[in-house]
């Protein structure tokens, strides 16, 4: 997949409308994009609803220049909900919670492309872990999220959830927010599988990106991991 970096300021000099001709998915990724111009939320409206999609996952837009914590995320109004409330929460340890992850259903999971054994009972679950969490951002609702706009929900120990992932149809486009630091957990951890699964889905499926298939011809093949 043909891809190039650009930083935020470009982004909002370029009219949305014609970003959508050249450039039909744009991602903003967890740890690396926590930094970004308030702007952008308008500009990613705009972007989306000319036919634009957009990927924004975990701590996007979360921090200013100085990687201090402001007092509501850049996709507040475009996820529905607040993902940043280290100012308002009496324990700031609770800004990034534990919790398990629920798909919507089996068919959410399969297109998705969540394997078999990653899943159970539509809770992401690990070979031989099934109680499997990840840390996620506390979220608070500005507005009810539409039950068909949420993929996977976060389930807390006392039993509570809240919005994970939602995908949100906006105009001609799509906007996809994922709660998990997918990225982090591919740099620095041993699970790519959600970044691979997200992403894959999100430029082949959603935005439709052309790709160069991985079965030539359709000709599938048969991969054994032997441990």
């Amino acid at each position: 997949v043909p891809y190039r970096w650009e930083h935020f300021i470009s982004l909002l000099q370029t009219d949305p409308k014609e970003m959508v001709n050249t450039t039909p998915a744009i991602i903003f990724p967890d740890k690396i994009a926590q930094f970004l111009h308030s702007d952008l939320s308008g500009w990613v409206q705009e972007y989306v609803n000319y036919g634009g999609n957009v990927l924004a996952a975990f701590d996007s837009g979360t921090k200013d220049k100085n990687l201090n914590f402001i007092d509501k995320a850049v996709f507040s109004e475009n996820t529905g909900f607040n993902y940043v409330l280290y100012n308002e929460l009496e324990d700031r340890k609770e800004t990034y919670k534990e919790a398990s992850i629920y798909f919507k259903d089996r068919e959410t999971s399969d297109f998705f492309e969540i394997p078999y054994g990653k899943v159970f009972k539509n809770k992401l679950v690990s070979y031989g872990y099934p109680n499997l969490k990840y840390t996620v951002c506390a979220v608070s609702e500005n507005q009810p999220v539409h039950k068909n706009e949420i993929i996977t929900e976060s389930v807390y120990d006392d039993g509570s959830r809240s919005p994970n992932t939602i995908l949100k149809k906006v105009g001609k486009g799509n906007f996809l927010f994922v709660n998990l630091p997918i990225g982090y957990l591919k740099v620095f951890g041993t699970d790519d599988m959600l970044i691979r699964s997200f992403i894959r889905t999100f430029l082949f499926k959603i935005a439709k990106i052309p790709h160069i298939s991985s079965a030539p011809f359709n000709k599938g093949g048969l991969v054994i991991n032997w441990h």
